[in-house]
């Protein structure tokens, strides 16, 4: 590009050199959103009508509206298939060589800054907008409490299971199968994994709940935290496989040590992503109030102040549990360096 630039190229020819470059990056990002749109369950729950359905509110009505088991079991059936399709076309793609462009589309590592200033600017201007008297109301709900503690809870357990999966994940590693599948999944169906949920009857309080959104996340997290790290520490791992190092050696003093930070840092997105769930409560657990359950009813009462103020409390307390994770991860690593020490 910088010879282009010398050669008078003009703004088009650059614009095309560009593209030629990130072509693969732009198509894999591209079957991504679109994959995640399409699996997209809660803003069309909340926004849309069930007159102009899309496939994860469909299933819903089947299962949980009519109770129509062999219907929902068609729909999950077709919704498995296209995201099968969409993962085929991405195992399709040399993943290790797109890997390698700055990681730009499977494997990125969010900065911290970034993400607490985005986390500022949808937070903080929600508090200026909460009114006394709404406050006051919300204060006195008598299930306002009881949903502070399920949301809390949901939010501690979907981190927790989600650091056990990313665990047991990078314990198995290097397996260039699943390595694969974790990067080929595009964005889990929240429908399709509750009636895979309810099909086995395991749908009843938080753990549920909480191990369903853990396994959505999975994927997600493994490409924005631990993949692009794991690669740095790939040739050590290599070295010590030859030299005869067994699996629980190389993540004991190889990978748990170097990938501790990611691991907790990933666990935290996932406590406050799960601190915003509703509508997989709706799916599992209806009669489990959490704050966004409460914030949904209150929503759809034209309850708009009250409903306010909620999502400012959710967005506290999601904000309060991915502290926790980092505190926990702090603490953790002074520790085994004062040991080392």
């Amino acid at each position: 590009m910088e010879l282009a630039a010398i050669e008078s190229a003009s703004r088009w020819r650059l614009f095309w050199i560009i593209i030629r470059y990130l072509k693969n990056d732009l198509f894999l990002l591209s079957l991504t959103i679109f994959s995640v749109c399409m699996t997209s369950f809660s803003i069309p729950l909340v926004l849309g009508h069930f007159e102009q359905n899309t496939l994860e509110v469909l299933l819903y009505q089947k299962l949980i509206l009519e109770n129509n088991l062999s219907q929902s079991a068609i729909i999950f059936l077709l919704q498995l298939l296209v995201v099968g399709v969409f993962s085929f076309f991405f195992l399709q793609f040399p993943l290790q060589k797109v890997a390698k462009k700055q990681h730009l589309t499977l494997g990125w590592k969010p900065a911290l800054l970034p993400l607490i200033t985005l986390y500022a600017w949808a937070f903080f201007p929600l508090i200026f907008l909460v009114r006394s008297h709404s406050l006051q109301q919300v204060l006195a709900l008598p299930e306002l409490r009881r949903a502070l503690q399920n949301t809390f809870h949901l939010s501690l357990l979907t981190g927790a299971f989600s650091l056990a999966l990313l665990l047991l994940v990078i314990f198995y590693l290097p397996q260039r199968k699943l390595e694969r599948l974790l990067l080929s999944l595009g964005s889990p169906s929240t429908t399709a994994l509750g009636f895979l949920f309810i099909l086995f009857q395991f749908r009843q309080g938080l753990l549920p709940v909480a191990l369903c959104l853990a396994l959505l996340h999975l994927p997600t997290l493994f490409r924005m935290y631990l993949w692009p790290q794991w690669h740095q520490i790939l040739q050590q791992i290599y070295v010590a496989q030859l030299q005869g190092a067994h699996r629980g050696f190389i993540w004991s003093y190889i990978s748990l040590p170097q990938l501790s930070k990611e691991l907790f840092r990933a666990a935290g997105i996932s406590a406050l992503w799960a601190s915003g769930e509703f509508a997989l409560l709706l799916l599992l657990s209806p009669q489990t109030p959490t704050l966004n359950v409460l914030a949904q009813q209150l929503l759809g009462s034209y309850r708009l102040d009250q409903s306010l103020v909620i999502t400012v409390f959710s967005l506290a307390l999601g904000g309060g549990v991915w502290f926790l994770f980092q505190l926990v991860e702090y603490v953790t690593r002074q520790k085994s360096l004062s040991k080392m020490g």
